[in-house]
């Protein structure tokens, strides 16, 4: 993603070696889950709403990275019954209780650190107007 959060040409790239002439290689599959399972996050706290998450997830999936049941292992054996009543949440809070929504997120926030991707310019201002992260539970029910 650039700066102004439009996708770049060099999304979904990781950035290996020394200087200025990194080479670009696109991980995917196991090779993708080993390298992330390497990364630890500095901030364990969510700063995306579900529908982003899903719509970040939405995205790798589309670009034939991994495959769903890759993806649902490699965040920790998530169900598919239940990635998909996450899935089909409308809403920014829709699926903020459940364990898909922080299990997406954090390998999602992996990918980007691996990736070597800035926060986008949303998450930065998330991130100052909640800086405890936002709920992991639904609002209020009308």
């Amino acid at each position: 993603s650039s700066k102004d959060g439009r996708s770049s040409p060099d999304a979904g790239l990781c950035r290996v070696g020394k200087g200025p002439k990194k080479k670009a290689v696109r991980l995917a599959g196991a090779r993708l889950a080993e390298a992330l399972a390497a990364v630890r996050l500095a901030d364990p706290r969510v700063y995306d709403d579900c529908d982003q998450v899903r719509a970040a997830c939405q995205a790798v999936l589309a670009s034939s990275r991994v495959t769903l049941p890759q993806l649902l292992r490699y965040m920790g054996q998530v169900s598919e019954p239940a990635w998909h009543r996450f899935m089909t949440g409308v809403g920014s809070a829709a699926g903020a209780d459940s364990g898909v929504y922080r299990a997406a997120y954090v390998w999602l926030e992996k990918l980007r650190v691996l990736e070597q991707r800035p926060e986008p310019p949303w998450r930065v201002r998330v991130r100052t107007a909640h800086p405890n992260g936002l709920w992991l539970a639904p609002g209020p029910r009308h």
